[in-house]
């Protein structure tokens, strides 16, 4: 999909997780062939899922059907929320797990805080420089 998607992302909670866990409930009682675990992926993800924007002018039917089904969610029985989910296409669905787990990231994290085993093989070359930020323990770091 080359459609530009604008996704309204939240933060997991324990508000979202209760609503996941409710669809998690509804979709396996309506449908007993489905994984808990796949149910409870998809509920989680829809639970923190506001919306998504783009152009509808030029958007793919996929992207605009997947928008109308969204919108409609909240009156969606089990069945109806799996069949939502079966009827996506892949593309989609991993472009929405992507856009559901950058919301997750609260914060930015200072290389100069992460141990070396956790930096890019870049930052790893810059560490090795005794002038780098990277080279010295952080200064609230219990090795400083």
């Amino acid at each position: 999909m080359t459609d530009k998607i604008t996704w309204h992302i939240s933060p997991q909670t324990l508000k979202t997780d209760a609503r996941a866990n409710i669809m998690k409930r509804l979709i396996v009682e309506a449908c007993p062939e489905v994984d808990p675990r796949d149910a409870g992926s998809f509920a989680l993800i829809l639970s923190c899922t506001n919306g998504v924007d783009f152009d509808a002018a030029t958007a793919r039917p996929a992207l605009k059907t997947f928008k109308a089904a969204l919108e409609r969610v909240r009156d969606m029985d089990g069945a109806a929320l799996w069949a939502f989910r079966e009827d996506m296409p892949l593309q989609l669905w991993y472009a929405w797990i992507s856009a559901y787990n950058d919301g997750q990231e609260l914060f930015d994290t200072d290389p100069a805080e992460l141990p070396t085993t956790a930096l890019s093989d870049e930052q790893k070359a810059e560490a090795a420089q005794p002038d780098s930020p990277l080279a010295a323990p952080a200064q609230n770091s219990p090795a400083a």
